[in-house]
């Protein structure tokens, strides 16, 4: 809207007007005619004046519209986990104003100053901000994400063992769940059911157990030896290095045999050549009725394959002694698993 303001050329076109009127009605108050063409070119004086910018001082009066403060969240509901941690988005207009949040329900979900909210527990909580009468809310629901883990006491096994496990959930709120387990070794290996948390395992390799509720799923791996198998690949290759020698093979003896089976088990208790009951190794010999002759033995622990102990007896040189011996002619072998997994090895030989 113009509005017409009055000017200083304004006030000069009246200071005129009034000085022509009076002068003509004092010096020619007898000219009629006269005066009115003064009055007339007053008159004009002003239009000319309206016309050719009397009003330069106008002012522009326009109103500035003013913007109305905005407040939005970018989402109108969120779902958390329990514990996670996570940062507000929203965006405003119209004020550079910090922002307060507020928790319906803090037991539920905490906001700070910078809006970085916390998922405490299981519910629902309303986020509100406001900034000028502009208010806006964020609707929360937190739940529980279920989890399953499985704990098994060791990893490793040997054919026969029954491997027992627990199975936590949190939270642990009763939901059922199934148990299953294959050998992973072989692909197409159909998932056995399991019950009461426990398998007797029958086959050597890497078996995976599965644990599966309506929401949630876990598994976990353990390995399984044939200690049979060992048996034979540790004669197998002992020959071997012995062939490599120049040597002939070792041929296999019960008796030798029997004597490395209580030698294992001892060993486990006390790894020494001294038995735990003080004596010396060679009195496990007498009572497997082993010949009488030349003997020696060869102990070992912790190595997962016969491989691995043959190698390691190959780089001791007491051990590589006793094996490439041209006097021994017989062998025998004791392997054991304990409750941890860790596996123990004994040679025993005579000639």
């Amino acid at each position: 809207m113009e509005l017409y303001t009055w000017s200083i050329f304004d006030d000069v076109c009246m200071q005129s007007l009034d000085w022509l009127t009076s002068h003509c009605i004092r010096k020619n108050r007898k000219r009629k005619s006269y005066m009115k063409k003064l009055l007339w070119l007053a008159i004009l004086l002003i239009l000319i004046a309206a016309l050719t910018g009397c009003n330069s001082g106008n002012e522009d009066l326009t109103e500035t519209p003013v913007v109305q403060p905005t407040l939005t969240f970018e989402e109108s509901d969120m779902t958390l986990n329990v514990g996670d941690v996570v940062a507000l988005a929203l965006t405003r207009e119209g004020t550079g104003r910090e922002l307060v949040f507020l928790s319906s329900d803090e037991s539920v979900v905490t906001v700070d100053e910078d809006g970085m909210l916390i998922a405490i527990a299981e519910g629902n909580a309303v986020i509100t901000t406001n900034m000028n009468g502009v208010s806006a809310t964020l609707n929360i629901n937190v739940v529980m994400l279920r989890v399953i883990s499985i704990e098994l006491h060791r990893n490793v096994f040997s054919i026969g063992d029954t491997v027992e496990f627990d199975v936590l959930m949190n939270p642990d709120d009763g939901t059922s769940y199934t148990v299953s387990f294959v050998l992973a070794d072989i692909e197409d290996d159909e998932p056995k059911a399991v019950l009461n948390n426990s398998i007797v395992v029958t086959e050597a390799g890497m078996h995976t157990i599965t644990v599966t509720s309506e929401d949630a799923s876990s598994r976990i791996q353990f390995i399984v030896f044939d200690l049979d198998e060992f048996y034979n690949d540790v004669f197998m290759l002992t020959n071997l290095e012995r062939e490599k020698a120049g040597l002939y093979p070792l041929a296999p003896d019960p008796d030798l045999d029997a004597a490395a089976d209580i030698r294992v088990l001892e060993i486990v208790e006390r790894f020494s050549h001294t038995r735990p009951d003080d004596s010396m190794f060679a009195t496990a010999f007498l009572e497997a009725d082993v010949t009488a002759g030349s003997w020696a033995e060869n102990l070992a622990s912790g190595q997962r394959t016969p491989e691995d102990v043959i190698a390691c007896w190959m780089e001791s040189i007491t051990h590589r002694e006793a094996m490439l011996h041209e006097d021994y002619k017989y062998l025998g072998i004791g392997i054991h698993m304990d409750e941890n997994g860790k596996v123990y090895w004994v040679q025993t030989f005579r000639g």
